[in-house]
Formats: C-alpha cells, sequence, structure tokens
C-alpha cells in the first residue's frame, strides 16, 4: 500500500526475514506470464528489496490494528 509518494507499506507475518520475501516474490515470478502487469510490479519490487537488503537499509516494524 502506498502511504506517500514513493513509501509503501508492507503486510507480512511476524518473524519473516527480508530474503525469505524476495525468494517467495521469485517463486511467484516462475508462473507469470512475461507481459503481466503484476509481474512487472513484483520484479520492480524484489529489485529495490535486493538493492537495500544489500545495503542493510530496510528496516522492519510492527503495527497494531484494533477493532472497535
Amino acid at each position: 500500500m502506498e502511504i506517500a509518494p514513493s513509501r509503501f507499506l508492507l503486510a507480512m507475518p511476524g518473524g519473516t526475514e527480508i530474503a525469505t520475501l524476495e525468494v517467495s516474490q521469485l517463486d511467484l515470478l516462475e508462473h507469470l506470464p512475461t507481459d503481466d502487469e503484476e509481474r512487472t510490479m513484483l520484479e520492480e519490487l524484489r529489485r529495490h528489496l535486493t538493492h537495500h537488503r544489500r545495503e542493510n537499509n530496510v528496516s522492519k516494524g510492527e503495527i497494531l490494528f484494533v477493532s472497535l
């Protein structure tokens, strides 16, 4: 979800490593046609995550959602 220009929020289970997210993306990409719009987005996201992970420029946190 885009929360500000060029800033996105990803939801993933607690304790999930960034590398695990990258591998999951590669698994998804194996099954998507090369002309699929979702594939293009996933490839771009994977490139960004890989770059930032290698630069130690990724941080994770937790958000608490409460139903009222």
